[in-house]
């Protein structure tokens, strides 16, 4: 009896220390921080560029996806987003299928995969497609769905991802597949973050607003209307629109705002408790404002100001503790006629080198 008692305290134990090992993929913590405008495209040895990782050690490279524009093939896709936890990426996944004697053309599908960035074994966690398709001189067949939204921002929290379309937000159970409209309302693509449980978004009023997993909460979190803004462990950093584009800092509640900059900024990051913001004396009155500015570092509070670079359209992403992103204007002064190339800049010298393109 007592062995029979000792063998089931060792299978409990051995089920808890599974269990507790495959709670561990997937972010099943809460000290996720997500903005994505500045995903990150470096993690680890790697580097994400077109639909490649890159090792940046020895400039070895792994393809995502097949090549979207080898036209001999059937179906092609491209990476929409990504996101990366730990030693996995997701990445997401347009897809264009040929369909032979189909009325309705090509079918489409959104596909997201996980990727083990160790082993490079990959896994599909979530699929949707526009079929049925309704076929020639099949009378039976029922009318297909006609598009699918793109999923191009997101992140993913335990077993949920979360992202945003044009339906509002929504999250998709990536054991079921189920899918749940949480934001019935008009968000911004381009700036939408999470922070502690709560997921912070821009709405067609350009209000900044914060929506609690936990509870459905929804609420508007600073007065003025906003173009962009960026989440960090202590602080909310937000243009306003009623200040032509000028830097704000609130708490995560949005309370205590002070502005911080007298420039407008309409791109900026923080590390390690500076703050990278692209500053500019030409009034932001809301994203599609292109203009090129002054890279500057700043304390938190907009003290201590040091020019790093000119010229600089976007400061991207951050490399290292030594290594920003940027992105500059090569020529031209519209959206029209501007050509731009991605930077890296070192923060200490001030040194700037070009990034060729992965081809």
């Amino acid at each position: 009896m007592m062995k029979i008692f000792r063998r089931l305290i060792a299978f409990s134990l051995a089920l808890l220390a599974t269990l507790a090992l495959s709670s561990c993929k997937g972010n099943k913590t809460d000290n996720t921080i997500y903005n994505s405008f500045h995903k990150n495209a470096f993690f680890g040895e790697y580097m994400y560029s077109s639909g490649v990782l890159i090792d940046t050690k020895t400039n070895e490279q792994v393809e995502l996806t097949r090549d979207v524009f080898d036209t001999y093939r059937k179906d092609s896709q491209r990476v929409l987003g990504y996101f990366v936890d730990g030693d996995y990426i997701y990445y997401s996944v347009s897809e264009t299928v040929k369909e032979e004697y189909s009325v309705f053309g090509n079918r489409a599908n959104v596909i997201i995969y996980e990727l083990n960035l160790k082993t490079f074994e990959s896994e599909t966690v979530y699929y949707e497609t526009t079929s049925p398709q309704s076929k020639f001189l099949d009378l039976h067949q029922t009318s297909p769905q006609m598009s699918v939204d793109a999923i191009t921002n997101f992140f993913v929290i335990g077993e949920e991802l979360i992202f945003v379309d044009s339906k509002g937000i929504s999250s998709i159970d990536l054991r079921t597949q189920k899918k749940t409209l949480l934001v019935e309302e008009m968000v911004d693509q381009t700036y939408f973050s999470y922070c502690k449980g709560r997921i912070y978004y821009i709405n067609g009023k350009k209000e900044l607003m914060s929506y609690a997993l936990s509870t459905g909460d929804s609420h508007k979190m600073v007065d003025p209307r906003v173009t962009n803004f960026l989440v960090t462990d202590n602080y909310i950093f937000f243009s306003s629109c009623s200040d032509s584009g000028r830097l704000y800092r609130s708490d995560l509640n949005g309370e205590n705002v002070v502005r911080i900059t007298d420039k407008s900024a309409y791109s900026y990051l923080e590390q390690n408790g500076k703050i990278y913001a692209v500053l500019t004396d030409k009034e932001i009155k809301d994203i599609f404002t292109m203009t090129s500015g002054t890279l500057t570092e700043m304390n938190v509070d907009g003290s201590e100001c040091k020019t790093l670079a000119d010229n600089v359209l976007f400061v991207k992403y951050a490399y290292s503790t030594e290594l920003l992103m940027v992105e500059k204007i090569d020529s031209g002064s519209t959206i029209y006629d501007m050509k731009t190339s991605n930077y890296f800049l070192d923060k200490q010298t001030g040194k700037i080198e070009k990034i060729e393109r992965v081809t």
